[in-house]
């Protein structure tokens, strides 16, 4: 068996996965080996965030007084 690497504009993936299986004979892996990508905006929120909680690290909530918000049934 072959294997085979294709990069896919982002915008044609689905259209390209549909194509695929219709082939019986291609077996498709969509696996975690992908790289995550993520925007230089993005990649600025997060920065952001990371400095916010540094500065002040009441920044950020205690699980228990979330969790305790939460209406379970």
């Amino acid at each position: 068996m072959r294997h085979l690497t294709i990069h896919i504009p982002e915008g044609k993936f689905q259209f390209i996965l549909e194509l695929l299986r219709k082939f019986n004979f291609v077996k498709i892996d969509i696996g975690a080996n992908d790289e995550a990508v993520i925007t230089d905006e993005q990649r600025a929120l997060v920065d952001d965030e990371i400095r916010k909680i540094k500065e002040n690290p009441n920044y950020l909530l205690n699980w228990n007084d979330v969790k305790n918000t939460f209406k379970f049934d």
